[in-house]
């Protein structure tokens, strides 16, 4: 999913719901949230109390699923209960909401905002030769230099209330095969809040998709991981997209990731959730990831390329590349810092009309952002400071309400509960 076509993204944005029905949504999505929440305690205690059919290692255990890179923590403990033949089930959830001020506001954004970020229930089988995984509820994806949209409009314009749901066939010890609604195999920054060192997404995310559906199989033998996918790319709903990537696990400590991948024929679709351009791309992407007592580092480089379609209305290729390094450090178990810097340019000319990844052909970004962490058990908040710069952007296409502002620097606070 991508929102990095300023016009048209901010054209869908503008469609906001009619406030009698927004009201419905969230009473409805909090009173769900609740209900999870007693749901995720009661068999938490029931898993704990009552089970003695699961061990206390097992109890205890943190699930691999959701992937967090920190430094947030999941809970250590996570809901869990026998169904009988299917096995152990475990429920967890995230309860989230975040509060955003800002400068140069585009047209159809605001300078404040407050919303849930995160409203999700977790059900999974994470054992055995069969297992699955689904998550659902609403949510936030609040994105460096985009306008922002409520919880209710980004979940109903991109995955909707289900964003995962997968099955996961274990083949052999080296081979599994894994189907339906997936995180892609892109790395660099996942899809939800909590699952990230910073609130916000960076500039380079949004130029790779990050949720598709499709098939996967996976090989993996000692420090490798080889992974292809056959998937719908920017949730196009047609499996065009071939995407392969390697994992190379050195040591405990460091571990490198190469993606790649394309989309295979041509498709006209053009949504927030499937952009045109992006859906039409070519993506390469390397990560680094190092983890080590209270350090956690991730730089990642990546380059998208556009090419010409005529028949698409695409007049000219367009390419973005840039890189980002994110950093985390933790102080004590219960604070830490974290930091992300960026840079990504497209190439081309600056001139109006032509494609646009970014604020227009030639155009250049940086970005800074710091977020301190503050957990205690499952309880966290942290507050973020981060500042965009454009350069060489298309008047009308960078920020302020006249899309001819070249900086915009945010204020966020998130707060909530993993369970």
């Amino acid at each position: 999913m991508t929102m990095r076509k300023p016009l048209a993204a901010r054209a869908a944005f503008a469609r906001i719901s009619k406030f009698a029905g927004v009201r419905r949504s969230l009473t409805a999505c909090a009173l769900a949230g609740l209900c999870t929440i007693v749901l995720a305690q009661a068999a938490a205690a029931t898993s704990d109390d009552d089970d003695d059919s699961v061990p206390k290692t097992e109890k205890s255990g943190e699930l691999e699923q959701p992937t967090i890179s920190g430094p947030l923590k999941a809970d250590p403990r996570p809901a869990s209960f026998m169904a009988g033949p299917i096995g152990k089930i475990s429920v967890s959830g995230v309860v989230t909401g975040y509060g955003v001020l800002q400068g140069n506001p585009a047209s159809d954004d605001r300078t404040g905002r407050v919303d849930f970020s995160n409203l999700q229930m977790i059900v999974q089988k994470a054992d055995g030769p069969v297992q699955f995984y689904v998550q659902t509820g609403i949510y936030s994806i609040p994105a460096l230099g985009l306008p922002n949209s409520s919880a209710i409009d980004t979940t109903s314009q991109t995955y909707g209330f289900v964003p995962l749901a997968y099955a996961k066939a274990k083949l052999s010890d080296e081979f599994s095969l894994q189907g339906g609604q997936m995180p892609s195999l892109f790395s660099g920054e996942r899809t939800f809040t909590f699952q990230n060192m910073n609130v916000e997404q960076g500039l380079l995310f949004y130029q790779a998709n990050n949720i598709n559906k499709g098939l996967q199989i996976a090989y993996s033998k000692g420090p490798t991981v080889i992974t292809a996918s056959l998937n719908d790319g920017f949730y196009s709903d047609r499996l065009t997209w071939l995407i392969g990537s390697v994992v190379y696990k050195f040591d405990e400590e460091n571990r490198v990731s190469v993606s790649a991948g394309a989309n295979l024929d041509r498709s006209a679709r053009d949504t927030v959730a499937t952009p045109l351009l992006q859906n039409n791309s070519s993506i390469y992407n390397l990560t680094y990831g190092y983890k080590s007592g209270p350090w956690i580092i991730s730089p990642y480089v990546q380059f998208t390329h556009v090419p010409r379609d005529f028949t698409l209305g695409i007049n000219d290729t367009a390419s973005t590349y840039g890189g980002a390094l994110l950093a985390s450090y933790s102080f004590t178990p219960q604070i830490s810092l974290a930091g992300r810097i960026e840079y990504i340019a497209q190439s081309g000319k600056k001139s109006i009309g032509e494609t646009s990844l970014l604020y227009g052909p030639g155009s250049k970004a940086f970005s800074a952002t710091i977020t301190p962490t503050f957990q205690v058990d499952r309880y966290f908040v942290r507050p973020e400071c981060s500042y965009v710069r454009a350069v060489n952007a298309t008047s009308g296409l960078a920020f302020g309400k006249n899309g001819d502002k070249k900086r915009q620097g945010r204020f966020v606070l998130e707060t909530g509960i993993l369970f």
